[in-house]
C-alpha cells in the first residue's frame, strides 16, 4: 500500500492536471496545450521513477510524510505548467 500511496497516486494526479490544463487549451487557438503536452512527456515518467526510488529508499519515514513530500515534488511541473497558462493568457489578451 506504500508504493501506492506515494509512488502511483502523486503521478495519476500530476497526469489529471496536466491533462485539465491542456483540455482547457483546446480549439482557442493557443499553442499552449501543446506547450504543456510536450514538456509533461519527459517529467511525468522522471518524477514517477524518482518518487518510486525515493520510496524504496526512505523506509523509515512514515507513509503520509512521504506521500505529502511526493505529492509536492509531483507538483512542481504542474505549477510552472499553470504559470505558463497564465502568462500566455495574459500576453494573448494585451494583443
Amino acid at each position: 500500500m506504500r508504493y501506492l500511496y506515494c509512488a502511483v497516486i502523486p503521478p495519476l494526479l500530476q497526469i489529471l492536471t496536466v491533462t485539465i490544463i491542456i483540455k482547457m487549451n483546446t480549439g482557442n487557438g493557443s499553442w499552449v496545450g501543446l506547450g504543456v503536452f510536450i514538456f509533461s512527456i519527459p517529467i511525468l515518467p522522471a518524477t514517477t521513477v524518482y518518487n518510486a526510488i525515493r520510496t524504496k529508499t526512505k523506509v523509515e519515514t512514515k507513509t503520509l510524510v512521504l506521500f505529502g513530500q511526493n505529492l509536492l515534488i509531483a507538483y512542481i511541473a504542474p505549477v510552472i505548467l499553470v504559470a505558463i497558462f497564465i502568462l500566455f493568457t495574459i500576453a494573448d489578451s494585451l494583443v
